[in-house]
Formats: C-alpha cells, structure tokens, sequence
C-alpha cells in the first residue's frame, strides 16, 4: 500500500517536469517578445497571409504570416495577433496587415528568425495564458507530491516530520 502514494508521487513529477519541458521553449520565446520586441531592430518584411482561424464558439485567431530579410539571410514567420472573441474582431486586428503589403518587421538581432509585426509588452493576454501554465506546473512538480506525502504520512500515523527523521 506504501507504493501506491510513490507512484502517484513520481506520475506528478513527471507530468510537471514533461510539461515544463515542453512549454519552455515556448515560454522562453514570449518571454523574450514581452521584454524586448519593442526596441528590436527592424527589418522590410511583406505579409505572406493574413488568416481569421475560428477556433471555438466564437474564439478566433488572428495570424499574420510575414517574410523578411536580414544580414542577406531569408526568413518566414507568423504572429498571433490576438484570440479574439468574434471573427469581427480578428478582421480588425488583420486590417492593417493584407496579404503582399509591406511591414516594418521587430527581429531578435541575436536570433533573428524570431520576429514580429506588433511588438508586445507583458499585457494581460500573456500574463493570463503563462500564469496558468506555469501554475500547472507547479500543482504537478510541488503541490500534488507534497500532498500525496503528507497524506500518506497521515495515514501511516507518524507526523510527517518525525516520519523522514525515523
């Protein structure tokens, strides 16, 4: 019966640490956009596609995909401008961005593939989204474990202190 409360211990663990992994990237990546797209250098890029992508009920994304140039290397990438509630409201956000117009294009000067047409700031659409996921992984790395720990302590009727000193 010992055994049941580990594995469930060791699951957690490995769920938060394979989500941590997975989304770090990516948080790396926003994070970066957040701090610092607003006084990257910039580049002449011309907008690929610019698509209305429904997504739920009445959530839809607006992407803008751009190409751009930079120190004579070629690049392509796309933008979440928003998730927005309605397609009226992606329209809106893509207005400005029709496919084959040209766009002042925001590039990491030490990694340039990652770039944007809109500069970000840490506003409420990113703490929202990466506040929830960084909770995730901490309900699964810290919370959970040392729940299932001190229960199982519990049950053993040893406080969980003198449980590890014995």
């Amino acid at each position: 019966m010992r055994t049941l409360p580990l594995i469930a211990v060791l699951a957690s663990l490995a769920f938060g640490l394979a989500l941590g992994l997975w989304l770090g990237p990516s948080l790396s990546s926003e994070f970066r956009i957040a701090a610092h797209s607003a006084v990257w250098p910039t580049a002449h890029g011309t907008v690929i596609e610019s698509r209305n992508v429904y997504l739920r009920r009445t959530m839809h994304l607006a992407i803008v995909t751009f190409a751009y140039e930079v120190s004579g290397g070629q690049y392509t990438s796309s933008q979440v401008l928003c998730e927005c509630l309605g397609w009226r409201a992606a329209d809106d956000a893509l207005h400005k961005f029709p496919k084959g117009s040209h766009t002042p294009v925001f590039y990491d000067p030490t990694s340039p593939s990652l770039a944007v047409v809109r500069p970000r700031d840490f506003d409420a659409e990113f703490l929202a989204k990466w506040c929830l996921e960084i909770a995730a992984i901490v309900l699964f790395v810290a919370v959970l474990p040392l729940g299932v720990w001190v229960l199982g302590c519990r049950s053993s009727g040893l406080p969980p202190i003198s449980r590890t000193i014995a």
